[in-house]
């Protein structure tokens, strides 16, 4: 998808996919460190995966609810 094809042109860049319905892409497997914030959005989880995501850190397990 989107998320690799940026990460094979940008090698590196921080990725963070948001969806209403995370239940698929918690199913497959996402490139190491991309992010994802499950909708509604909090400020509190946008921080938390943003911060991981900028520090190379963010994993898919950064869900956020």
């Amino acid at each position: 998808g989107l998320a690799r094809a940026a990460r094979a042109r940008l090698p590196g860049v921080p990725v963070v996919l948001v969806t209403g319905d995370a239940g698929g892409l918690e199913a497959q497997a996402l490139p190491p460190g991309v992010g994802v914030l499950r909708k509604p959005l909090r400020r509190d989880a946008i921080a938390a995966v943003v911060r991981r995501a900028l520090a190379g850190t963010g994993a898919p397990e950064g869900v956020g609810a």
